[in-house]
């Protein structure tokens, strides 16, 4: 990889973030409605794919179009099939404990083993099996076909392929959400037009960075598109899935204004602490939701007294979050290195 698109550590940094503000969202979301608008935040990784990956989609030959959907699966597979096995072991072991029809339950109960290849092929967008343990996979499911329809897509239209993601993912988002056209308001449609959206803003995002400009007036894009996020997030609550059509234009002018300039984030601890936030972001993202099962059943079983929500809450948060930073780190330690998933590096 050249170095004018060297890795953008400000980048890794709001990446962490992100994971973060999801983190925050399942476990104080339920308890605290001012923090449930985070959900937007799973717009943000869409641009932040979109603009990485704008560079590595390199469509000369078929051959490398295959290239870039190995190297794809090799990288997004490993950490999903870890938390889905994961999770099944969860709730197998809860059933067992619990269930008086146990087999019933385990094999069949609402379309479990249909559900779960589903999930395992990512193609979880399309069937919403929310009786998974890792429903959050619908978004990771709608960038995989994103993933793969795009490089097909840049192969055939190349100079115009972004603009052909937006108006697919405009055209999707609209139709379902404001027409009601395609069956419901969660349905496959919004979920994959919300990235379809995102993606292709961040891939035209990549080609206006070599448009220049002041370091004055570059702090000034940076104040100022964070300023307008926080409104943005009122609006999201107010008014949900209507107001997430802004969500690529507003994700996308702070992707913008901080990759233009990342030089306290790429030096000293700052790079360290934003390389691992950038590492750990995809794994703190697929693992929360089984980790914070897991650590609803410890604080159970403890039978501890907690004197107020909010420290149940510390706990609940706290507690996810170290079970995901664990289960992440095992599986980029262990899963990752296996001989099957093991691939080479990319920009990607």
């Amino acid at each position: 990889m050249s170095k004018q698109f060297s890795r953008v550590y400000v980048l890794d940094f709001f990446r962490g973030i992100a994971a973060l503000g999801i983190i925050v969202f399942h476990v104080l979301g339920p308890y605290y409605k001012w923090l449930q608008s985070l959900y937007v935040l799973v717009d943000f990784f869409f641009v932040l794919s979109g603009y990485v990956l704008a560079k590595s989609m390199e469509v000369s030959s078929w051959t490398k179009v295959r290239t870039f959907i190995k190297k794809r699966a090799q990288r997004i597979f490993p950490m999903v099939l870890s938390a889905l096995l994961f999770s099944e072991i969860l709730r197998v072991t809860a059933i067992l404990l619990n269930d008086s029809d146990k087999t019933q339950s385990i094999l069949f109960g609402e379309n479990r083993l249909i559900n779960l290849l589903i999930a395992a092929a990512l193609f979880q967008v399309f069937s919403f099996p929310s009786q998974l343990l890792l429903f959050p996979l619908w978004s990771l499911s709608a960038e995989w076909i994103v993933n793969i329809v795009g490089v097909v897509c840049r192969k055939f239209f190349r100079q115009i392929q972004t603009l052909v993601f937006i108006s697919i993912g405009v055209t999707l988002f609209y139709a379902s959400n404001y027409l009601g056209l395609l069956v419901s308001e969660s349905s496959w449609a919004i979920s994959l037009g919300r990235c379809l959206m995102c993606f292709g803003v961040g891939q035209a995002i990549q080609q206006m960075r070599k448009f220049e400009s002041s370091k004055k007036t570059e702090t000034a894009h940076m104040v100022l598109s964070i300023a307008c996020s926080l409104p943005y997030l009122f609006l999201v609550h107010e008014f949900g899935q209507n107001a997430l059509i802004l969500a690529p234009l507003i994700f996308g002018y702070i992707v913008w204004s901080f990759s233009r300039r990342t030089g306290l984030f790429g030096q000293g601890r700052m790079k360290t602490i934003s390389s691992h936030a950038g590492s750990y972001s995809y794994g703190l993202y697929v693992w929360h939701i089984p980790a914070l099962g897991l650590c609803d059943v410890v604080l159970k079983k403890s039978d501890i007294k907690f004197s107020s929500t909010i420290m149940m809450n510390a706990y609940q948060f706290l507690g996810t979050l170290a079970m995901s930073i664990v289960l992440t780190f095992f599986v980029r330690k262990y899963i990752e290195n296996l001989k099957f998933f093991k691939r080479k590096q990319s920009s990607s």
